[in-house]
């Protein structure tokens, strides 16, 4: 009890210094900025999934629109049939004539998405997945290219309606650039 007491002081003596906890305490507090969740549960490294209450908007888009988001690196999505399903190979190249440091900060390169014609996602490539807790750096010199590649299974396949598009997210940081390192890289799924 007494090391709670203390704990919470310190907190409170840290806001009140820093100048932070009234805003964030504001900002918790007010009702208009939460979006009315009707159900929520933890899938994957980058997705809090929520089935929010009718009428709600999310706080954050979940696709990174790369007509108005420019990256450091440049993607590009293609896709073979295989036996088994669909590979989607989502290949990076560096368009600069220097290196761009990378970091990732999971065992995760890149993720693939499946979202409905609204942008709502239905599937992940990652889903299930876990991934090593591990700082990757690593320099995409200039002209150079890499390969991700997806396996997307024909039973799963069967579960998406029309119009869906495959999202790629690439989970590497420029650690020397305010921009992203690659916006999404958006494909209509065949």
């Amino acid at each position: 009890m007494r090391n709670r007491l203390k704990l919470l002081l310190h907190c409170a003596v840290l806001s009140a210094v820093s100048g932070c906890g009234s805003t964030t305490l504001s900002a918790v507090s007010d009702a208009k900025n939460v979006p009315n969740v009707v159900k929520s549960s933890r899938h994957g490294d980058d997705d809090h999934r929520m089935v929010l209450g009718k009428g709600a908007e999310p706080l954050m888009p979940t696709v990174i629109d790369p007509a108005t988001v420019e990256g450091v690196l440049e993607g590009q999505l293609s896709t073979v049939d295989v036996d088994k399903g669909l590979k989607v190979l989502l290949t990076v190249t560096n368009p600069k004539p220097y290196g761009v440091p990378i970091q990732y900060r999971s065992g995760k390169t890149a993720d693939l998405w499946v979202v409905d014609s609204s942008g709502g996602r239905l599937w992940a490539w990652s889903d299930g997945m876990m991934f090593t807790q591990v700082i990757r750096d690593i320099v995409v010199g200039a002209g150079d290219e890499f390969t991700v590649a997806f396996t997307i299974t024909a039973e799963q396949l069967t579960r998406f309606p029309k119009g869906c598009l495959l999202v790629a997210k690439y989970a590497g940081a420029a650690t020397e650039s305010s921009q992203v390192a690659l916006a999404d890289v958006i494909l209509p799924l065949p």
